[in-house]
């Protein structure tokens, strides 16, 4: 699949996990998120030690994580309104897109890090707001 129809086939499940409030498609959104990351993923070796450096994020592994962070707020969103069916769902969903985008943005390394702490333990979530 070229990086375009992922594009297109992943805007087109959040439109409509936006309105019709499913988490289904917001499930089969992320998992198109996490192949098109996948697909994207690039190496680049350093010319003189020949190291590599894996994890830089530019063009579709970008987007990739871009896309995971409006289903993120997207599952916040729908969670917040109580109308889901699956809460259950949305939460692995949210969970998952944490674990997802950590490397790259420390919100999401110190949200999916307080996940499993028991609420009195916890530092970040508290001083967040949440």
């Amino acid at each position: 699949m070229t990086s375009s129809e992922y594009r297109g086939f992943i805007s087109k499940l959040i439109e409509i996990a936006r309105t019709r409030w499913d988490e289904k498609a917001l499930a089969d959104a992320f998992e198109l998120v996490k192949a098109y990351d996948e697909q994207s993923r690039f190496e680049v070796f350093d010319a003189d030690g020949g190291e590599v450096r894996i994890g830089t994020l530019e063009g579709d592994a970008l987007r990739a994580h871009d896309y995971s962070m409006r289903i993120r707020r997207l599952c916040e969103e729908m969670l917040a309104s109580g109308r889901c069916e699956y809460i259950s769902t949305l939460l692995d969903i949210e969970l998952e897109s944490l674990f997802f985008d950590a490397p790259y943005d420390f919100d999401a390394f110190c949200r999916y890090a307080e996940s499993e702490r028991e609420e009195r333990n916890q530092f970040y979530l508290r001083r967040w707001g949440v």
